[in-house]
C-alpha cells in the first residue's frame, strides 16, 4: 500500500527521463519512464511487464537531465499498469549527495515555470 503525501518525509518531484531496473546481478534489464523522484524513492512506469515483486531488491539507473545515475531500490508497491514504487536502500553519502543536487536541479527547473502574473495579481490588489 501507497502512503499517502502527508506520510512523506521529502517532497517528490515530477521529472522526465528513463531508468533501467534489474535484479541485482541479473543480465536481464527492464525498460521504464520515471515519473517522480525524491531523496528516499521514485515512482516510475515499466514500458513492458517484468516479473518484479514487491519488496524485492532491483538496482536502477537512471537518467534524468542527462545526469546517469544509480541507485539499489526496494519495490514498495506494483500497479497494474505497470507503475512500480521503489524506496531507495543503502544510498551513500556521495550518492544522496548527488541525488540532492539533482533534486535541486529539478526544484529549480519546476520553479521557472511558476506563472508570474499570479504574484502581480496579488500584490496590486492592496
Amino acid at each position: 500500500m501507497m502512503a499517502g503525501p502527508e506520510n512523506r518525509l521529502h517532497p517528490r518531484f515530477p521529472c522526465s527521463g528513463y531508468a533501467l531496473v534489474q535484479r541485482p546481478g541479473a543480465s536481464v534489464k527492464y525498460n521504464a519512464r520515471i515519473l517522480n523522484l525524491s531523496l528516499q524513492g521514485c515512482r516510475i512506469e515499466l514500458t513492458a511487464q517484468a516479473d518484479l515483486e514487491v519488496e524485492e531488491e532491483v538496482d536502477a539507473t537512471f537518467t534524468v537531465n542527462h545526469l546517469p545515475f544509480l541507485v539499489r531500490g526496494q519495490i514498495r508497491y506494483i500497479q497494474p499498469n505497470g507503475i512500480l514504487g521503489i524506496q531507495f536502500l543503502h544510498l551513500s553519502s556521495r550518492g544522496q549527495m548527488q541525488l540532492v543536487e539533482l533534486l535541486t536541479e529539478i526544484e529549480d527547473s519546476l520553479l521557472k515555470h511558476v506563472p508570474q502574473h499570479a504574484e502581480t495579481k496579488h500584490s496590486n490588489a492592496g
